[in-house]
């Protein structure tokens, strides 16, 4: 995991980056660090873009608890803040924006 990797994402609380040679994206944010597939990220910005949207989450902005189920990877539960999981989100759209057009220049070559 401590291979050279290129970083596609950072923010004060983390970064996601892409080893040279793996197909795995690592995800770090807080005092967590996993791996995972661009799915499992696509997924996961999904659920954070729906945890954000949810009205039950503007009941106490301080509250920290979210869940999620990776595909290979099993639950993962990360304690958030709102202003928390919207920090992740974008730091996972960014990235997910950056692959996106890696994938384009790809296809135009």
């Amino acid at each position: 995991m401590f291979a050279e990797h290129n970083v596609l994402a950072s923010s004060m609380q983390g970064f996601i980056a892409l080893p040279e040679e793996s197909p795995y994206l690592i995800l770090s944010y807080g005092t967590v660090l996993f791996q995972c597939s661009q799915i499992d990220l696509e997924f996961l910005e999904e659920r954070l873009q729906s945890e954000r949207q949810s009205p039950y989450s503007s009941v106490c902005p301080c509250t920290k608890a979210f869940l999620f189920r990776l595909p290979d990877q099993g639950t993962v539960r990360l304690y958030l803040s709102r202003r928390e999981i919207a920090e992740l989100h974008n730091l996972i759209c960014e990235a997910l924006l950056f692959l996106q057009a890696q994938d384009v220049i790809r296809s135009a070559q």
